[in-house]
Order: C-alpha cells, then structure tokens, then sequence
C-alpha cells in the first residue's frame, strides 16, 4: 500500500503521471462507447426512414387473367402517369430491347439521343481509325462537342425475351416478396 509517508517526489510524479494515463484513457473509451453508440443509433434510425416499407405493395399487384393461366404482375401506372416513360433513357431502352442484335444504334452517352442505326456487320468491318473517323464525322453533323462520348449499342432482343418470361413473373414477384424487396423490380 502506496501511503503519503512513504513516497518520493520522483514516485509521487510518476504515480501522477499514470493515474491521469489511467484516467484519460478511461474517460477517452467512454466517449468512445458514447460516439460509437450515437453513430450507430443514428445509422439505425436512418436505415429505418429510407428502408422500403414493407408490404405497402399489396395494393399494387394486378392479377391478370389469360385463358385459364392467372399471373400477378405489378401496377407501373405512375410510370406512365408521370410520364417516365417519355424521358430519352426509356425510349432508348425500349428500341434496344426491340432491335435484333444484328443491328445497332450509335448515340451520345449522356442522353442517348439516336444519331444513327445501323449493321452491326457494317459497324463491325471498319478498322479502329475507321471508326473514330466516322465518331468525329457523327460529332460535326449533330454539333456535338469534340470529347462527347458516342456509344454503339447493340440490339438485345435476344435478351429481353418478355414473351417467354411473362409466364414466370407472378413466381418472381414471390420470391422478391419472400426477402421484403418491393416485387416491381421482379419484373
């Protein structure tokens, strides 16, 4: 037992010394706890705003009814009424989806505004230099800054085969269901 009678000047600082270490580092875990706490109670309470509700999509399934086969598929209505549907993205997306993949279409990156459809065999026969060459023409025909980025993309018709998924929708809108995820991005 360390008492007053017993201790040196020299022990008496060194004992000072780690009693404040000791101290500091008790009360720096503590606010430590306390940020990680408050950090931690805040990510959760974020999560909780911004996660998707769940089940609120009840009210947004259609069953739909052909011959004797009956699917549940997802209302886009608001899609349509918000008019999503006319933004150039979209438009886009949809002649992609409906092009052979022996064609293509050539058009600007950040819009995707359609300069040109095209062979795919066409696009496919001309050399690097070639290619550029006809980029740069595309560029000064449609005013085009010099560095916008001028993609060529396929048709994917092959892909996005809706005719034959279509039956599979309702069995994907479960599973979606099943693991709390909103069943509209099954489809």
């Amino acid at each position: 037992m360390i008492t007053q009678k017993n201790v040196t000047g020299l022990e008496k600082s060194v004992f000072l010394s780690k009693f404040k270490t000791v101290i500091f580092n008790t009360l720096s875990m503590q606010v430590t706890r306390t940020h990680f706490l408050t950090v931690f109670l805040l990510s959760v309470i974020s999560l909780k705003a911004y996660a998707q509700p769940s089940n609120t999509w009840e009210e947004e399934k259609i069953e739909v009814q052909k011959g004797s086969d009956i699917s549940v598929i997802m209302d886009a209505d608001g899609i349509f009424t918000d008019r999503w549907d006319e933004l150039p993205q979209p438009q886009f997306w949809k002649q992609i989806m409906q092009l052979s993949p022996d064609s293509c279409i050539i058009n600007v990156a950040a819009n995707r505004e359609v300069l040109l459809k095209m062979p795919v065999k066409q696009w496919s026969k001309q050399s690097e230099a070639q290619k550029t060459y006809f980029k740069d023409s595309l560029r000064t025909a449609h005013g085009l800054a010099a560095g916008e980025m001028i993609y060529v993309t396929t048709g994917k018709n092959d892909f996005y085969r809706f005719k034959d998924v279509y039956p599979q929708l309702s069995k994907g809108v479960a599973v979606f269901e099943q693991y709390g995820v909103d069943p509209w991005y099954a489809q």
